[in-house]
């Protein structure tokens, strides 16, 4: 996301940003909520890796957070979970 007027106005929820995000984050405008890894992470879906699908994909390590995308394992981007403070609805 090259540019923070990418992100909708009008979104209520939580939202998943890229790390460069924080140098253009405005405090007055955004609450940043957690990261997408840990608990954060798991709360929003994603399940540590298991040990049983190293064969699908040898880059993840034992516990690390990923989601299956046709039937693959896949590690997310690292993200910064934010929301607007006042959201435009």
């Amino acid at each position: 996301m090259p540019f923070t007027d990418a992100i909708p106005s009008d979104y209520p929820g939580v939202m998943g940003v890229p790390k460069s995000f924080l140098d253009k984050y405005c405090p007055e405008q955004f609450e940043i909520v957690g990261c997408a890894e840990g608990d954060s992470g798991k709360l929003l879906g994603l399940k540590p890796f298991d040990r049983s699908l190293k064969k699908l994909n040898p880059s993840l390590r034992d516990g690390q957070l990923f989601y299956l995308e046709n039937g693959m394992p896949v590690k997310p981007y690292a993200r910064i979970l934010i929301r607007h403070k006042k959201p435009l609805v």
